[in-house]
């Protein structure tokens, strides 16, 4: 993951954003441990859902 990368919402790209694991909407805050860094893609597909599974459509490349 590349601090510059942050925000690049390039189609399928390595751009990323900060997702809350809890979402707020599900009384989630925003202490750090509530938030992690997510491929961009992902962290859309995951959305409020909580606990979310399944969310992965762009994986990690080697």
């Amino acid at each position: 993951m590349k601090w510059e990368k942050s925000g690049d919402t390039t189609e399928n790209g390595n751009g990323w954003e900060i997702d809350h694991i809890k979402p707020v909407s599900e009384g989630g805050n925003d202490d750090l441990s509530n938030l992690q860094p997510l491929q961009w893609q992902n962290n859309r597909a995951k959305g409020d859902d909580y606990p979310a599974v399944n969310y992965c459509l762009v994986k990690a490349s080697k």
